[in-house]
């Protein structure tokens, strides 16, 4: 009869090949990009030139809310796009951004960076990018919503307020 022995393997946090222990559920966030809605002063500037064109929409993101340090101390706000856009791209599941068809110059929704990947953000404004990375950083964006989590009415998310 032998032995059942238990190997660690701290690196994965594993026994024998599987994962135990506290796993958070996956939860996103609806960041707005209005000037109520933020709180640092240095995103709110950002909103202000983010202001949707006749009296349209504001701009909002679905974004994961479940980062950890780790991989938020891996996003550089003021990094280059081309290195910035890889790093935020897998968080934003969802976003009301459109851009317009170069054939037809018709506006059309663009898919989400966590679906299309990061040269989604090729279709927007530099400011949509910088907004996005800030409140990762800062958990900002969010000021107008109810304290607590709530359903998302539009995605089916989870928000989280930050008040």
């Amino acid at each position: 009869m032998s032995k059942k022995t238990m190997v660690l393997e701290p690196e994965t946090q594993a026994v024998n090949g599987v994962a135990h222990g506290y796993r958070p559920r996956v939860t996103t966030r609806r960041i707005v990009a209005t000037p109520d809605a933020v709180i640092s002063p240095l995103v709110k500037r950002i909103v202000e030139q983010m202001l949707p064109a006749d009296d349209g929409e504001p701009f909002w993101a679905d974004i994961r809310d479940d980062l950890t340090f780790a991989e938020i101390d891996t996003i550089n706000p003021s990094a280059p796009f081309a290195e910035l856009w890889p790093l935020i791209a897998p968080w934003v599941v969802e976003w009301n951004a459109v851009a317009r068809d170069q054939d037809t110059g018709e506006w059309q929704p663009v898919p989400p960076p966590a679906e299309e990947g990061p040269d989604m953000f090729k279709t927007q404004r530099t400011q949509v990018s910088q907004f996005i990375a800030w409140c990762i950083r800062l958990g900002d964006g969010v000021r107008d919503l109810p304290k607590g989590r709530s359903t998302s009415s539009d995605t089916g998310g989870t928000s989280l307020a930050i008040n």
